[in-house]
C-alpha cells in the first residue's frame, strides 16, 4: 500500500514504534514482526520516507544479536 502522508502510515510501521520497541524490550518481538512484513516509514522535511530495506535487514541482525546475547548472560538464573 503507498501512503501519501506519514499520518496515513499504521502506528506499528511509524518512526516513534521502533524507537518505543528498542527501549522496552518485550516490543522487540512485535519490532521484528513489522520489519519482516512490510516498510517502515520517517517523516524528513515534512516529506515520508521509507527505511531502505538493507538497513531494516541490519537492525534485525542487530536485534537478534542484541536478544541473543542477553539470553546467554540472563537465561540461566538460578537462585538454589
Amino acid at each position: 500500500m503507498a501512503y501519501k502522508a506519514y499520518a496515513d502510515v499504521p502506528w506499528y510501521r511509524k518512526n516513534w514504534f521502533v524507537i518505543v520497541s528498542i527501549i522496552i524490550f518485550y516490543l522487540w518481538p512485535f519490532l521484528l514482526l513489522s520489519m519482516a512484513t512490510g516498510d517502515l516509514y520517517y517523516e524528513k522535511n515534512g516529506e515520508l520516507k521509507k527505511t531502505s530495506r538493507i538497513a531494516v535487514i541490519g537492525f534485525m541482525i542487530v536485534l537478534v544479536a542484541i536478544a541473543l546475547a542477553f539470553g546467554a548472560l540472563f537465561g540461566d538464573m538460578n537462585t538454589e
